[in-house]
């Protein structure tokens, strides 16, 4: 399964890949550029032994939050990949 969720500000896209047995699970985060309609990879936290079953982002655009299919749940602050 991918996920994928755009920030409130539109300014930050992730992306939740590796459905698949044969890949790590990982998150893409992707600064958006809405003038020139084109994303830049900021980040990839490729650390993740589970697959991630949901993931979303709060409404002041400050944190990642996403839930694998352990039932872990992890926040993870934004603020360091926006420009």
């Amino acid at each position: 399964m991918t996920e994928i969720k755009l920030s409130y500000n539109e300014k930050i896209l992730a992306v939740a890949l590796g459905a698949k047995l044969s890949e790590n699970p990982r998150i893409e985060i992707y600064d958006v550029d809405t003038e020139d309609n084109t994303f830049k990879k900021q980040h990839i936290i490729s650390d993740l032994s589970n697959r991630i079953e949901y993931m979303d982002i709060s409404t002041d655009n400050f944190y990642l939050m996403f839930r694998d299919n352990m039932e872990e749940v992890v926040y993870i602050e934004l603020d360091q990949y926006q420009k």
